[in-house]
C-alpha cells in the first residue's frame, strides 16, 4: 500500500486519477519532454507514433458509433430528447451516443492540428517547444477528448443493447461485467505507468543497477523498479 500512497500525485489519488490512465496525465507529457530534451528525434518518434495511433482509434470509433447511433436510435428516442424526459433510458441513448460521436470527431481534429503544429519544428527545438505551456496544452487537448470518447462510447454501447431489450436481466449482467472489465484493465496498467515515470525509465541511463535478467525473477525486477519509483517520488517531494 505504501507504493500507492507515495507514488501517486494528489490528482491521481482522486476519482480522475482512477479514470484516466497515467499516460493521459500532464505529468507524463512533461516528463517525456524533459527526458528527451537532448534527443528531439526520439521525442518526435514517440509523439507521432502515439498520436497517429490515437487518430486511427478515434476514426474507427467515429465510424462505428455513427453506425450504432443510426441503428439504435429510433423515433421514440428522439421524442424523449424533444420532451426532455431525462428519466428515460432512450433520452440518454441519444445524448451519450451523440456526445461520443462529437468527442471522437474532436479527437481527430485535435490530433491532426497537433501533428501539423509539430511537423515543421526542428528536432533541436522540439523538446523546448513541447515543454512550453502552450505546447503542453496542445498535447493534452486530444488526451482529454479521447478519454471522454472511450467512456462515453462504453456507456453508449451498453445503452444501445439495454434499451431495445428493455433491461433484460442477462444483458444487464453482461453490461456490468464489461464495465468491471474496463476498470480492471485501467487498474492493471496503473502501477506500470507510474513506475515508468517515477523510476526514470524514460531516460537513456539504466533506471536500476544492471541485473542479470536471466538469474532473477520478474518479481525481483518489479521490486527494484518500485523502490526506485518510491525513492524518486520522496526525493522530488522533499
Amino acid at each position: 500500500m505504501r507504493f500507492w500512497r507515495s507514488a501517486f500525485t494528489p490528482l491521481e489519488m482522486g476519482t480522475l486519477g482512477m479514470l484516466a490512465p497515467k499516460d493521459h496525465h500532464l505529468e507524463w507529457r512533461e516528463h517525456l519532454a524533459a527526458s528527451k530534451q537532448h534527443d528531439g528525434a526520439s521525442l518526435r518518434d514517440g509523439l507521432t507514433g502515439t498520436y497517429e495511433t490515437e487518430i486511427v482509434f478515434a476514426a474507427l470509433i467515429l465510424g462505428i458509433n455513427f453506425s450504432v447511433f443510426f441503428s439504435a436510435v429510433d423515433e421514440d428516442a428522439y421524442a424523449a430528447v424533444r420532451d426532455l424526459r431525462a428519466s428515460s433510458a432512450r433520452f440518454w441513448l441519444v445524448v451519450v451516443g451523440y456526445f461520443s460521436i462529437l468527442m471522437a470527431w474532436l479527437t481527430i481534429c485535435g490530433v491532426y492540428l497537433l501533428l501539423v503544429t509539430i511537423a515543421p519544428v526542428s528536432d533541436t527545438n522540439l523538446p523546448t517547444f513541447i515543454r512550453s505551456s502552450s505546447g503542453m496544452r496542445c498535447l493534452m487537448a486530444p488526451n482529454i477528448t479521447i478519454v471522454a470518447t472511450t467512456y462515453s462510447t462504453t456507456f453508449f454501447y451498453v445503452l444501445a443493447v439495454l434499451v431495445p431489450s428493455e433491461g433484460a436481466g442477462v444483458l444487464i449482467g453482461i453490461a456490468l461485467f464489461s464495465l468491471l472489465g474496463v476498470f480492471s484493465v485501467m487498474f492493471t496498467f496503473m502501477t506500470p505507468l507510474n513506475v515508468a515515470v517515477n523510476a526514470g525509465c524514460f531516460g537513456d541511463e539504466p533506471a536500476i543497477p544492471p541485473m542479470d535478467l536471466a538469474a532473477c525473477t520478474g518479481d525481483d525486477v518489479d521490486r527494484a523498479l518500485r523502490k526506485k519509483a518510491l525513492d524518486n517520488r520522496v526525493f522530488a517531494a522533499s
